[in-house]
């Protein structure tokens, strides 16, 4: 039962994932001439700020050092791709939204010559929240230096990778579709972190710091578990380090693909 349980679920997931990559695929766009333009968004009144980046279907680069809140360049060559960008301040807090426009087909496999490039760098100063979804193709995040207290990730039939070394971050939420999703949390770290995973169908690799204590609990999952620097405690895999009072805590529900964690000697 419990097995049958599991693939109905990452049925379910793969479902998800191929009809995000697929959504509103009335008719089919065609690409023309190439345009890249740059859309910076200055911080303004804001004193904190909620981020959310969409991309439905391409290649998302995100890093810091942005002087702004965003510099951003977007490359596509779908005019209908031309990305929307959103920004209000309220009481001190800025929200910010990028995203593809809503009723937009992205059947993007299936264009020719289909290309959508979005080059982000967000702001390291600014505390934020961060949302980031990438619905079909690869995403490369390197979000380390932003100064974060909540991030959330959502994958969906593509290839995502998350480098967080030396990060600052409080909690991380990662949903993942149908692809490989890879964790980088090494590096020195000076405060908690708790980390929730729900797998998908694709890998998950999980780079932990070896000079902070660490706590995983693995459960569910069709797939296999390899692991590295980490001792059996319970139901727990732990790295103990007696000099830190900083604990990282994961959670992590397995798909159908493997999972591997990973503490450097």
């Amino acid at each position: 039962a419990l097995v049958k349980t599991m693939k109905t679920k990452c049925f379910s997931l793969i479902l998800c994932s191929l009809l995000f990559f697929s959504s509103a695929c009335g008719n089919v766009a065609q690409p023309g001439a190439l345009h890249t333009e740059s859309r910076p968004v200055a911080v303004g009144e804001a004193e904190t700020a909620d981020v959310a980046l969409t991309i439905s279907a391409g290649t998302l680069q995100v890093t810091g050092g942005a002087t702004d809140l965003l510099a951003a360049d977007f490359t596509y060559n779908v005019d209908a791709w031309r990305p929307e960008v959103d920004y209000t301040v309220n009481n001190g807090k800025g929200v910010l939204q990028v995203r593809h426009p809503h009723n937009v087909a992205f059947n993007f496999p299936g264009i020719k010559d289909a290309r959508n490039e979005w080059q982000v760098q967000l702001n390291d100063v600014i505390p934020m929240d961060l949302a980031i979804t990438v619905g079909a193709g690869e995403g490369e995040l390197k979000l380390g230096t932003l100064n974060l207290d909540n991030l959330d990730i959502q994958t969906g039939a593509s290839s995502v990778t998350i480098d967080l070394n030396d990060g600052h971050v409080r909690h991380l939420d990662i949903l993942s579709g149908v692809g490989a999703v890879t964790l980088d949390l090494g590096g020195s770290w000076q405060n908690d972190l708790v980390v929730n995973v729900k797998g998908g169908v694709g890998a998950l690799t999980v780079a932990l710091p070896s000079q902070v204590n660490v706590h995983a609990e693995v459960h569910g999952g069709l797939g296999e578990l390899v692991t590295t620097g980490l001792q059996k405690d319970g139901n727990a895999l732990v790295h103990k380090v007696s000099a830190s009072d900083v604990r990282l805590t994961l959670d992590i529900e397995g798909g159908l693909g493997q999972v591997e964690l990973t503490v450097p000697e």
